[in-house]
């Protein structure tokens, strides 16, 4: 029974297999039938009809395939396709680059705002007060806006010049930050609070992704056992980094190539930031 055009196709192995009637031995059938679909179990099915002689026999049918060469390149396709998935999904599973920072464009960790016009919460302030280098000191904020006798529900309005953080203790320096924020103080950066937003900034790039923000946890969980083991002695944040940054396993490295060149880690602006 030959086949039809559409049905036959152009390989030695094949056309070997099933001769010119593109037919098969009943012995030959489920050997042939189980090479055939392994070979090119997407496009071909084998099945077997029985003859008026002996037999049984086994007829290739290849619905909608015009030839050999079409059929190759569709299984070399599927199979490239299918090689390539493969490849990134372990490439994401052993390298935990799941959205990596390498993969995306890094942010202005600096979030500098151009020259703009705030308006004031109240038309016409009885008074507009200044004041700057707060520096963490929140008592001492504190003292002088009662020397000032200030009162925002009267109409005062609070301006800080910078460096309302820093060079102070640090819970001195979230204090002052909490009350700024609570009540809505206006002010401009300066260089000490610059360098904080510049390390928020870095932090949430880093903890975009599930191994990096493990990472820098895990990085801030040693940084206070070192401070912990060592409460005699002052502990160095630079000597400290430097070491650990050398000893560090090869899977953290590129994470350590992330911090930018000259900042310093584990010192003040980087805590208040963290």
């Amino acid at each position: 029974m030959p086949l039809h055009p559409q049905e036959m196709i152009a390989g030695g192995y094949l056309f070997g297999l099933l001769g010119e009637t593109g037919a098969v031995p009943a012995e030959e059938s489920h050997r042939s039938r189980g090479a055939l679909n392994l070979l090119l179990p997407s496009v071909i099915n084998v099945r077997s009809t029985s003859t008026r002689k002996s037999g049984r026999r086994a007829t290739l049918f290849i619905p909608a395939m015009r030839n050999g060469r079409e059929t190759a390149c569709l299984a070399i396709r599927s199979m490239a396709s299918l090689t390539i998935l493969t490849i990134f999904l372990l490439y994401i599973f052993f390298a935990g680059v799941t959205a990596q920072p390498f993969l995306l464009k890094k942010p202005d960790f600096s979030r500098y705002i151009k020259t703009t016009t705030l308006d004031t919460p109240v038309d016409r302030p009885s008074r507009i007060l200044f004041v700057g280098d707060v520096h963490g000191r929140f008592d001492d904020l504190q003292d002088l806006l009662r020397k000032a006798n200030y009162n925002s529900a009267a109409g005062d309005v609070l301006v800080h010049t910078g460096d309302i953080i820093t060079k102070g203790a640090d819970p001195g320096s979230k204090k002052v930050l909490d009350w700024m924020a609570k009540h809505d103080i206006y002010g401009v950066r300066g260089n000490n609070d610059q360098a904080v937003i510049d390390w928020k900034g870095w932090r949430d790039w880093i903890s975009l992704t599930s191994a990096g923000k493990t990472w820098l946890h895990s990085l801030d969980r040693e940084w206070e056992r070192a401070k912990e083991e060592t409460a005699t002695k002052a502990l160095d944040p630079d000597d400290w980094v430097r070491e650990r940054r050398r000893s560090s396993p090869r899977r953290h490295r590129f994470w350590w190539r992330q911090v930018p060149e000259k900042w310093k880690m584990f010192r003040e602006h980087y805590l208040i930031a963290a």
